[in-house]
């Protein structure tokens, strides 16, 4: 690795570019933009998510961008509603961390870390009670089944999953 590059990796992003970021985030994601979306991350880039166990079963790590994009895909396949509205944006090292709320009024936080201009990884954050929904939802069938099929303390609504 260069010393430019590994430079990059640990400086502070400010917050003007942080909010920049976020905002056009959550514009590539409430248009459904994969491709736009797609462009902030790198080729090789590693994204964990709880939801990605549920889904696809496996460890919930995402490799690759073509992964990456099969798995949001499926997310908005799901959840064709899908919109995010942002609440926060934390600043840390070479780190930011979207807190937004979702359609369904779920809050979530996405940790993203950089490599220069380009997310390298990522990790989709959700509340204990929200990943336990998760579960019973897909244990039940997923999409076709409506929520009647999940036992009420497994509410799906934070989420937005729901039958189809």
């Amino acid at each position: 690795m260069t010393p430019a590059l590994r430079l990059c990796q640990h400086v502070r992003m400010d917050q003007t570019e942080a909010q920049a970021f976020a905002e056009q985030w959550v514009s590539d994601w409430n248009a459904h933009d994969l491709d736009a979306l797609l462009a902030h991350f790198t080729d090789d880039v590693v994204f964990t998510s709880p939801v990605a166990v549920r889904l696809f079963g496996g460890d919930g790590v995402v490799r690759g961008k073509e992964a990456l994009r099969k798995y949001w895909s499926e997310g908005i396949r799901l959840i064709p509603d899908l919109h995010f509205e942002v609440l926060a944006v934390y600043v840390g090292i070479s780190t930011i961390v979207i807190n937004y709320r979702n359609q369904a009024g779920g809050v979530v936080s996405e940790v993203l870390t950089f490599d220069g201009p380009l997310v390298r990884e990522g990790h989709g954050t959700y509340l204990t009670q929200v990943l336990r929904a998760v579960g019973a939802w897909v244990r039940a069938g997923g999409v076709g089944r409506s929520h009647a099929t999940v036992r009420d303390d497994h509410d799906l609504t934070p989420l937005g999953l729901r039958g189809s």
